[in-house]
């Protein structure tokens, strides 16, 4: 943390050994999608769990967003949908109040936000849960945070986010 040490060799090879952890756990997600079955699920779970320990060992490394983002998905893929709920909230918790350096960083940020209160209303919604969904989707489509990023994915995003509260309004009845 101090400059002075950084060319420090210890240092150094924290930060190596950091960066490494995050890389394999990345591998072992990208395995798990091009796997089947039991061993596909074994790996979504193994790359999880090794995603979550990389943040929770270097919660301020650059890749730590997407490394919870990627874990989310993990678990989304083998159906554990409450843990992969917990992750998303855990994002938009530790994401949204991030101010980056450089506008491709936050375009990067603003797309896993979006993507986080997307899926975290996604599933709010398939478990019945309509007021956290709608809260959600509201947030994603309403945002002037995500009207004014420069990510390409997010107009679609966000129609897609207002057209799934219409919807859950519309089921529930609620007009206004």
């Amino acid at each position: 943390t101090k400059p002075e040490h950084k060319a420090a060799p210890l240092c150094g090879a924290g930060q190596d050994l950091t960066n490494l952890r995050y890389r394999d756990a990345v591998a072992i997600f990208a395995r798990a999608e091009q796997a089947q079955g039991d061993e596909q699920r074994r790996l979504y779970e193994w790359a999880a769990t090794e995603l979550v320990k990389a943040v929770k060992d270097e919660p301020n490394h650059p890749q730590a967003p997407l490394a919870l983002e990627k874990a989310a998905i993990a678990l989304e893929r083998t159906s554990r949908f409450e843990s992969a709920g917990r992750l998303y909230q855990r994002i938009i918790d530790e994401v949204g109040p991030r101010k980056a350096a450089t506008p491709e960083e936050q375009a990067q940020f603003d797309a896993i936000l979006a993507n986080a209160y997307f899926r975290l209303a996604y599933n709010a919604n398939r478990f019945f849960d309509y007021d956290r969904a709608v809260d959600s989707y509201r947030i994603l489509a309403d945002s002037p945070r995500f009207e004014r990023s420069t990510d390409p994915r997010l107009p679609e995003w966000r129609e897609g986010a207002l057209i799934n509260a219409a919807k859950i309004l519309e089921y529930r009845q609620d007009y206004a």
